[in-house]
């Protein structure tokens, strides 16, 4: 049976939805745009590094960030819906701890390792700003998830008042205090 929903519709969603995520996040936090801007010049000095470490940045480092970070930005859009859709039937609008994403802790330790097995290698002056680098990146995946909630709340919200549902405005004001 085919289906009207493809998997490369929902993985072309989701790229907008992270790409809107991401320019909001540049427009209303000078914090995440700073990181963002340290993480881009990081990345040119890493080829200043020698050729094997920029490739076994983009071949392996890359790819466990991709692994960790898809499932929490997933999950919280996908919560986000759920909470707007929730709000019909008086369920309270809560935003949920990264551990409720299925196999956080594993995509973790996993992300963990990777990263801590490139910054041994890398030459000890290099180690710390390496190790930095990768936990803020860390972190501003981790606070992803409010953002992508938020949007996930916001599409259903107002698909909702589309369609005709009394949606009060108040629910939505409450998610950006």
């Amino acid at each position: 049976m085919e289906h009207i929903v493809t998997e490369d519709y929902i993985s072309s969603l989701l790229s907008e939805a992270s790409s809107e995520v991401q320019e909001f996040r540049k427009s209303c936090s000078p914090g995440y745009r700073t990181g963002h801007e340290s993480y881009l010049r990081w990345l040119e000095h890493m080829g200043t590094l020698g050729k094997w470490v920029y490739a076994q940045y983009t071949d392996e480092i890359y790819n466990a960030f991709l692994d960790y970070e898809e499932p929490i930005n997933d999950y919280f859009y996908a919560q986000g819906l759920l909470a707007a859709a929730g709000t019909l039937t008086g369920q309270a609008v809560q935003l949920a701890g990264l551990e409720c994403v299925p196999g956080f802790r594993e995509k973790k330790e996993a992300l963990d390792l990777i990263c801590r097995r490139f910054v041994e290698q890398l030459p000890q002056e290099e180690r710390t700003e390496c190790a930095g680098q990768f936990a803020e990146r860390i972190e501003r995946i981790n606070d992803s998830r409010k953002f992508f909630f938020l949007y996930g709340f916001e599409l259903m919200f107002m698909l909702l008042k589309r369609a005709g549902y009394k949606m009060p405005d108040e629910q939505l004001k409450k998610l950006y205090n």
